[in-house]
């Protein structure tokens, strides 16, 4: 999770989407890997920021397109 924070920010409301998507990436789904996570936000709210950092901390590795 430290690199989620390291690309996003320190903000309180920052933090706690972080720690909850750090709680999601670990946590394998009913086929063993972290469950989907839905990125939604305006043009430059950093979504693609976010989800590389999902992908980096996530222990599979998953793609993102």
């Amino acid at each position: 999770m430290d690199i989620l924070l390291k690309l996003i920010g320190s903000s309180p409301a920052i933090v706690a989407v972080m720690e909850e998507i750090g709680r999601l990436v670990q946590r394998p789904s009913g086929r063993g890997h972290p469950p989907l996570i839905l990125l939604q936000g305006g043009t430059g709210t950093g979504k693609g920021l976010l989800a590389h950092g999902i992908q980096r901390a996530s222990p599979s590795g998953l793609a993102c397109g």
